[in-house]
């Protein structure tokens, strides 16, 4: 029997130290695909359609929250959206983007735990 696929995850972030850590703290429970800037993740998301982001707030010269905005109208609502900042500010701009969560990078180990929930199918 073999197991079932994992979710795909597309993370983005412009800090090789959180990608690789992104990579370490989620390859055993999901498909792992990093980017380093907004023109590869969204590249990427639509030839891969994740089965959830999570994005850097503030990446440079780029606000993630307009990524958010946009990825949530091409992959609809129900798309779960981690929202990723150092900034206190970050939060609240994850809020008002439509993120689905926001997590602290202080936080990162509780992200395949936060990323398992937000990607569970529905019960039929």
């Amino acid at each position: 029997m073999q197991n079932p696929p994992k979710p795909h995850v597309l993370v983005l972030d412009d800090s090789p130290t959180i990608l690789a850590q992104a990579q370490l703290i989620l390859g055993s429970q999901f498909e792992v695909t990093t980017c380093s800037n907004w023109m590869d993740a969204n590249a990427k998301a639509h030839a891969i359609r994740p089965a959830a982001f999570v994005i850097d707030w503030q990446l440079e010269g780029f606000r993630g929250s307009f990524l958010v905005t946009a990825f949530r109208s091409f992959f609809g609502e129900a798309m779960p959206i981690v929202m990723l900042s150092s900034d206190a500010e970050g939060e609240a701009a994850a809020a008002e983007a439509g993120a689905t969560a926001f997590l602290a990078k202080g936080d990162m180990g509780s992200l395949p735990a936060l990323l398992a929930r937000l990607t569970v199918p529905a019960a039929a």
